[in-house]
């Protein structure tokens, strides 16, 4: 600075002044010294043929001192985006910046990211160039930039594609591939897909005790966690557990959620989806579970959009929203019944309602979570291996009931409405009741007469006697409707009688002779207790084929059935039974000799043949297509399919069978569907059957050269007696002496050994 000074004086008094770029000590401390040295033309030559003007020293001095000027941000940023084009997007779909691989834990992810975040990157990259003299515009203005270049409209991510840490699954076509940024993956397994799988016993024993061995509930389970594994948020279904603390609700949904990853689930509660807010952080989420509800809250606009697969609007805070669909399925748990029948159809269409009632006690609590870890993978592998038809059939309900037994006791136990229908009213298709207005119509239950009772009168009698809120007569009779079409699915009208009155066709009111009808909780209970669902026999998960015995005979020409109603009468005395189930071990006989051994084997052959034949799989029926009178749901059909077969089972003769209260289409069916070879048999012996011949020797076995009673020896040596007759299989059902058991023979191998007639059945 001293030098610059002195320059700069000597140059205001005309002298000229040079500057050496640059002094080497050796040739001496100064200038004097080099010409001391050294003479003047060496000066001349070597020192100041080199020397700048001080004037031009000087300027270039200042221009040095000055901070150089950064890139324009348009070309900065240009260039960024050419670096990082794979590894930043901006989604417009969801007006957020998407990171690739955020962390290292999350290979093959894109990751939502804030504007602060690329700033902070941009400035790094910036101070790695040593770019300098910048501020906080400069930053913006690039990230504004790199919006535009790095823009990307939609996001669309490949749904068909299952991320696992190591790779990518393809549901389609069950390939693996390697991750790569274009498949716009917002989420990963956090498990290798090609790890050592072991067993999921443990897991597999647990969901059998959480849901008390019923194989509906388990299969429920089970196809949901699958359903979420593959995003089927499509189905538009969300899974309900109601059940008391300790019964392992809080279990299955940790089960969930380490099979996910805690990254890939949120939990909250059904308020908090009023919030924006807390509506962003569902994105790119797999599964939002709102555990422990107490209420369902009054507003549910935002729940039926995200379990119906429409747009939710979300903001994070202080930006503008966005729109987007929520890709992913619900689970709400609760002690009680928490959502209310009047809430619509789309909660019935949409809830699974599974309950958990095995409750442990708290000295028998373990550490399941520990347990289940290295079965986990497993269990995800068994997941994937479940067909998308078995998926689709359990959680829709196909050759299902439209309504589960847990869902009916929901809406009973929170809806007034509910609980007066399952107690009071019966599906009737020839009745007509009138709708009524007056709320105190009955003033006491012993003043109630149903018989002449208007709905409206009965409704408001039950509501006080359980203590609820009755609707409005305006509201009540199309609230009704819906709960009874829609929910229920009954056949129901609502017109005008001849009197003017408006009327419900197609209900009654229970009276005391209804006692033997059930109510319709204990119908969904039944169908509930069956443990298996219909075609798929203890749990399995695999496709199921329909099987019938053929149709053999028409029942209709050997009987005919009037076209009234089911009449439950006290049942008369069993002349035909169908055969107990039998298995190869109750046919096999003791060989005595060679050619004895031939003959069993014979005989063995042939009644394991006709064993096979003679028993129907009735969890492979369909009981779908009964023709019910008056009721479309599963559990009412093959309890009337059953009663239809006793009843014909337990009649004695053609009379009898003629008395029979069902539709033809009915009898059609159940010979079809439900009646095995020897029980046609037995059904066509019936029919010829009168009362006048009923006890005549050759009405049961004119076929036959034995009569039913007669003392038989057996190919093995022991004895029997004869008691009913297959005259199509030529078979005998045989009482043996020797263990007491009732097994059919080839009427080949029995020998008379005494004749006695008609003998009463032991």
């Amino acid at each position: 600075m001293a030098l610059y000074k002195l320059g700069f004086q000597l140059q205001k008094f005309g002298v000229p002044v040079y500057v050496l770029p640059e002094w080497d000590e050796n040739r001496g401390k100064g200038i004097d010294d080099f010409i001391v040295n050294n003479d003047i033309e060496a000066f001349r030559q070597e020192l100041l043929s080199r020397a700048i003007p001080f004037k031009d020293w000087s300027r270039g001095e200042e221009e040095d001192s000055k901070p150089k000027k950064p890139p324009s941000p348009d070309a900065l940023a240009k260039a960024i985006a050419q670096k990082y084009e794979n590894k930043w997007l901006y989604s417009g779909e969801h007006s957020t910046w998407m990171e690739y691989e955020h962390k290292p834990d999350l290979k093959g992810v894109w990751t939502p990211v804030t504007d602060l975040y690329i700033s902070v990157q941009i400035n790094k990259i910036l101070q790695a160039r040593e770019i300098t003299g910048y501020g906080e515009s400069y930053l913006n203005n690039i990230v504004g930039l790199l919006k535009r270049n790095l823009y990307a409209q939609y996001w669309e991510e490949n749904p068909h594609l299952l991320p696992f840490s190591d790779c990518i699954f393809d549901l389609k076509t069950g390939k693996t591939l390697d991750h790569a940024p274009e498949n716009r993956l917002t989420w990963a397994l956090p498990r290798p897909y090609n790890a050592i799988t072991p067993s999921w016993d443990k897991i597999d024993r647990w969901l059998n005790e959480a849901t008390r061995g019923n194989a509906n509930h388990k299969r429920q389970l089970i196809c949901f966690a699958a359903a979420v594994l593959r995003k089927r948020f499509d189905l538009h279904k969300f899974l309900h557990l109601i059940g008391s603390g300790g019964s392992g609700k809080s279990t299955y949904t940790n089960l969930l959620t380490a099979i996910l990853g805690s990254r890939n689930v949120i939990s909250m509660d059904l308020e908090a989806l009023n919030e924006r807010d807390a509506l962003a952080d569902l994105f790119g989420k797999v599964l939002v579970i709102f555990p422990d509800q107490d209420s369902a809250g009054k507003k549910l606009s935002n729940f039926k959009k995200l379990t119906g697969g429409d747009y939710l609007r979300g903001r994070r805070l202080f930006k503008d929203g966005f729109n987007f669909r929520f890709n992913g399925m619900a689970l709400v748990t609760s002690n009680n019944p928490i959502f209310h029948a009047g809430t619509g159809r789309w909660l019935t269409r949409r809830t699974l309602a599974t309950p958990f009632n095995n409750i442990v006690p708290e000295h028998k609590m373990r550490d399941l979570e520990k347990e289940f870890e290295p079965e986990l993978s497993a269990f995800t592998h068994y997941l994937l291996s479940i067909p998308e038809s078995e998926i689709e059939a359990a959680l829709r309900g196909i050759g299902q009931p439209s309504m589960s037994a847990t869902l009916w006791e929901t809406q009973v136990r929170s809806d007034g409405l509910a609980s007066w229908v399952n107690d009071w009213v019966i599906a009737d298709s020839t009745a007509k009741t009138q709708i009524g207005s007056n709320a105190k119509q009955w003033a006491s239950e012993s003043d109630y007469d149903p018989t002449t009772s208007t709905l409206f009168g009965s409704y408001c009698l039950h509501t006080r006697q359980t203590n609820r809120t009755p609707l409005t007569k305006d509201n009540f009779s199309a609230n009704l409707l819906e709960l009874l079409a829609n929910t229920l699915g009954w056949q129901v009208t609502k017109s005008k009688n001849r009197q003017g009155l408006m009327v419900i066709n197609g209900i009654r009111l229970r009276t005391s002779e209804d006692v033997s009808i059930p109510t319709w909780e204990e119908v969904f209970a039944d169908g509930d207790r069956d443990g298996n669902p219909d075609g798929n026999p203890d749990g399995n998960l695999k496709p199921s084929h329909q099987a019938n015995d053929g149709d053999d005979g028409d029942p209709t020409q050997l009987m005919l059935g009037s076209e009234k109603s089911l009449n439950i009468e006290p049942q008369s005395p069993k002349l035909f039974s169908p055969e107990p189930p039998l298995d190869n071990a109750l046919v096999s006989v003791k060989p005595e000799s060679q050619s004895s051994q031939e003959e069993d084997a014979s005989v063995g052959a042939s009644v394991e043949a006709s064993v096979e034949a003679s028993v129907i799989d009735e969890t492979k029926i369909d009981f779908s297509t009964y023709p019910h009178p008056t009721c479309g749901d599963i559990p009412p059909k093959r309890k009337r399919a059953k009663t239809l077969k006793e009843k014909m089972l337990n009649c004695g003769t053609q009379q009898e069978l003629k008395a029979l209260e069902f539709t033809r289409p009915e009898i059609e069916w159940v010979w079809k569907h439900l009646f095995s070879r020897s029980e046609k048999a037995a059904i066509s012996q019936t029919a010829s059957y009168s009362q006048l011949t009923l006890f005549e020797p050759s009405a049961a076995t004119s076929s036959s050269r034995f009569q039913k009673g007669d003392l038989v020896q057996l190919a093995s040596g022991e004895l029997g007696f004869t008691r009913s007759y297959n005259p199509i299989d030529k078979q005998w059902l045989i009482l043996r002496e020797s263990d007491n058991q009732e097994v059919w023979y080839s009427e080949s191998a029995l020998i008379l050994v005494s004749g006695f007639g008609e003998q009463a059945e032991s």
